[in-house]
This record gives structure tokens, C-alpha cells and sequence, in this order.
């Protein structure tokens, strides 16, 4: 079989499971074959080895299985770069790109930030990758999701400006102030879980479950954090279109004044705060 008519084989199958099957079936290719996009372009004639073409009805009947698509190709573009994932760590979002992006427009050179709930690690990378000299302590709780974000430190020769932590946030004593705090957080009501699609539901539930109200981890992060910015310092934090309201309001009775912006579909998405004055530790 040829690239080209597996290709026309995929995409068919594919109808099923998603709304972008010619995308998805490049991108299958491409993961299998090791081959660079205008590899792909030029080889649709060619043979595939008989090795080559099981695995890739294999990654076809994941898919079909609803497997999400990044934890076949194991890797995913975020903010321009490559970024390693898998089961057992959030798949990294583009809405999740808007954090990223006003934490480099914010972060000075040789800047200091935190980065909670960092799963992947891929805002950190994002930041670092941006911002001569700057530094981070990445933390989460998941064990699985920090071997990702080891691997994309590696992969991005970060290692000296990027600690990783394994520690539940709400018991992580940072090493010092941060310039900026960030997170993209779990915010699903839990009652809202059993809704989220069955691709959705193959990521981890520790890093999609907010709690009852979606306010579980920003109010650990409004009364605990805000003593661990310098003067001046930000937190930027990702929230569910349902839930900004209430992290904003979080942040204000803690003492730390907070906008909420929206993603460019006009939904809630991004809550920045900053402190009115430095708090002591």
C-alpha cells in the first residue's frame, strides 16, 4: 500500500471520530514514517514497509477508539515549539498559549516565575524559550506528568534554568519571590466531568477536576501565593469560561486586584492579578 492510499483509507475512517480527518491522518503519517511535512508531500506514491504500515493502522484503531491524537503522536506544537506529552499529562491547548504569551510580554530578562500546575511543562518552556536568562520552579503533584515535562526540558536544554518539583501546591514552599506566578490549573466542576467528551476523558482526571465549585486550586493559589511575589508581582492564571468570575473575586478578597480577558473566540479565559503591596512571608 502507498502513502497516498492509506492516506484515502484514514481520512475515511476518520469522518467518524473528528472534524479535521485529512489533518489528523497527516499527522499519523508523519508520527509512523519519521518524516518532515515536505517529506510527506513527496512520498505519497511510495511504498510503505509492510513493519511500518501495521503500526499505522494500529495508531488508526486508537484513534478510531478515541484515543486523543497527541497521545498517539506523543508530541504536540505549542507556541511555536515542540512539546512532549502522553497519558497520565494534560494535553497542551492553544487557549493555554494565551497564558504563555502574556508571561513573556510581562517577564523581564533574567526574571524569576512559578509555574504551578505545570504538567507538561510547556508554558515554562514557552517562557523560557522567550525570555533571556529567566528561571523557573515548575511544579505539580503527578509523577507522570513531570517525566513529560523532564523530557521537554531536555529536549529544549533547560536544565539550568528550569527546576522541576514534584509537591501538592497547596505544601510547596517556593526557594524564593517570583517576578510572575503562572498556572493553567485544573477548573471542571466535578459535577460537569461525567459531560466532557470521551477523547476528554482519556486525560488525566487530576488534571481536569476543579473541585465542586471549578475554585478549587485558585484559592489555594489567591491566599497562599500572593506573599511569595516581589513588588509589583503578577499572577497569571487560565480559568474556564464559568469560572472566572469567581477566581477574580478570589484574588480581589485576598487582596490582589484581577482582570479577566478573553480568548479570541470571546470566552473568559486568562485572570491577571497583581499585588496592590508586597506581602511578607
Amino acid at each position: 500500500m502507498t502513502v497516498r492510499e492509506f492516506k484515502a483509507v484514514c481520512s475515511k475512517e476518520l469522518l467518524k471520530v473528528t472534524e479535521n480527518p485529512d489533518f489528523e491522518t497527516e499527522q499519523i503519517i508523519r508520527h509512523v514514517l519519521k518524516i518532515s511535512k515536505n517529506d510527506y508531500l513527496l512520498s505519497r506514491n511510495k511504498e510503505i514497509p509492510e513493519k511500518k504500515l501495521g503500526k499505522l493502522f494500529e495508531a488508526l484503531d486508537k484513534r478510531k477508539d478515541g484515543v486523543p491524537l497527541q497521545y498517539i503522536c506523543k508530541e504536540w506544537d505549542f507556541y511555536g515549539l515542540r512539546v512532549f506529552c502522553g497519558e497520565g499529562c494534560l494535553i497542551p491547548g492553544h487557549e493555554t498559549e494565551l497564558i504563555a504569551e502574556e508571561s513573556i510580554k510581562r517577564l523581564k530578562k533574567r526574571g524569576h516565575f512559578i509555574d504551578l500546575c505545570t504538567g507538561s511543562g510547556c508554558i515554562s518552556v514557552a517562557v523560557l524559550n522567550n525570555v533571556k536568562l529567566s528561571s523557573v520552579q515548575a511544579v505539580d503533584i503527578s509523577a507522570k506528568a513531570l517525566k513529560y515535562a523532564e523530557k521537554n526540558c531536555k529536549y529544549h536544554n533547560l536544565e539550568d534554568r528550569m527546576d522541576i518539583i514534584r509537591c501538592d501546591i497547596a505544601k510547596f514552599i517556593p526557594k524564593r519571590k517570583a517576578d510572575i506566578i503562572v498556572s493553567n490549573p485544573p477548573y471542571i466542576k466535578s459535577e460537569d466531568m461525567e459531560k466532557l467528551s470521551d477523547e476528554v476523558k482519556k486525560e488525566p482526571k487530576i488534571a481536569l477536576d476543579g473541585g465542586e465549585d471549578g475554585l478549587y486550586f485558585y484559592r489555594i493559589i489567591a491566599e497562599r501565593y500572593g506573599k511569595y511575589l516581589k513588588k509589583n508581582g503578577i499572577i497569571i492564571c487560565e480559568t474556564g469560561y464559568d469560572t472566572a468570575d469567581g477566581v477574580q473575586k478570589l484574588f480581589e478578597e485576598n487582596g490582589i486586584d484581577a482582570e479577566i480577558y478573553k480568548d479570541v473566540y470571546g470566552a473568559d479565559r486568562m485572570c491577571v492579578a497583581k499585588l496592590k503591596q508586597e506581602l511578607t512571608v
